[in-house]
């Protein structure tokens, strides 16, 4: 005679995890945060444009939540997640540039090589984009951080500067723009003074057309033109009549150099932060 014997064997399911990202200073969405297990650091993803996330992991997982200038969190895994992460400055100067992306120093081995945003400017000054006027100063700095301007994936710091008429206009002409639109005015704020690039001087001469020669281009050096800034707070206007007056003379400006209007206007990085002057949708 044979027992058959049932032995019962309990294997543990993994489970879906959704939530949302959201930083601690204006409770808008993170868009790009990395969201990974921290026992399996290949299963991770980011979270899309309104700081939404998912992603299935075993029962008892710790999650890692890290953004380039946020504190980094490490929090037990839910089946529905709100994550505050909270702004921090400091970290952004133990990230440095290795190659074409950055790294944090603590995650480095051997030397690291220290190159000046003044030697960075020497090697730059045959660049033929050099007309795109990179700033490479405090000015690109905040524009920067608070644009949240670097990479998603690599965390690579993004080229920042102030608005490109010339170039724009030429876009808008060879690609027959009817409309625009403005994104990201609302990282403007707070600067006492905003420069417009009108034209670019190559020599004595001052072109108001975008170059065809890149021999040409490398020579030129951008003309700015400065307009007065604003400090009021725009996240939450939803009328282009309720933004302060300066910030309107700022966009009836760029239209009067580019030739086209600005029939959207950005003021934040929610999708419901949108001034719609012009539904430019419509048939």
């Amino acid at each position: 005679m044979f027992l058959l014997g049932l032995c019962g064997f309990v294997y543990a399911q993994n489970i879906q995890i959704k939530g949302t990202v959201t930083s601690a200073t204006d409770s808008y969405p993170i868009i790009g945060a990395s969201v990974v297990d921290k026992a399996d650091k290949t299963n991770g993803t980011i979270t899309d444009i309104d700081g939404n996330f998912t992603l299935t992991v075993k029962p008892g997982s710790e999650i890692t939540f890290s953004y380039i200038g946020y504190q980094t969190l490490t929090l037990k895994a839910e089946t529905s997640m709100t994550v505050i992460m909270h702004e921090d400055s400091e970290m952004l100067q133990e990230v440095v540039v290795t190659g074409y992306t950055t790294q944090r120093k603590a995650d480095l081995t051997g030397s690291i090589s220290v190159v000046s945003m003044d030697e960075i400017a020497k090697q730059n000054e045959n660049n033929p984009m050099k007309a795109m006027h990179e700033q490479l100063n405090e000015i690109g700095d905040q524009i920067r951080i608070k644009g949240h301007e670097f990479g998603t994936v690599t965390g690579r710091s993004r080229r920042c500067g102030w608005f490109d008429a010339v170039v724009v206009k030429y876009a808008a002409r060879t690609n027959g723009l009817t409309s625009i639109a403005f994104m990201l005015l609302d990282v403007l704020t707070g600067f006492e003074e905003i420069q417009i690039c009108t034209a670019y001087k190559c020599g004595d001469e001052i072109l108001e057309n975008f170059p065809a020669s890149l021999e040409q281009l490398a020579k030129c050096e951008p003309v700015y033109e400065t307009m007065p800034g604003w400090t009021e707070d725009i996240t939450k206007v939803e009328k282009y009549e309720d933004l302060p007056e300066n910030a309107k003379k700022y966009i009836t400006r760029i239209e009067e150099l580019i030739g086209v209007n600005v029939d959207l206007v950005s003021v934040g990085p929610n999708r419901a932060q949108t001034i719609i002057r012009k539904n430019v949708f419509d048939n």
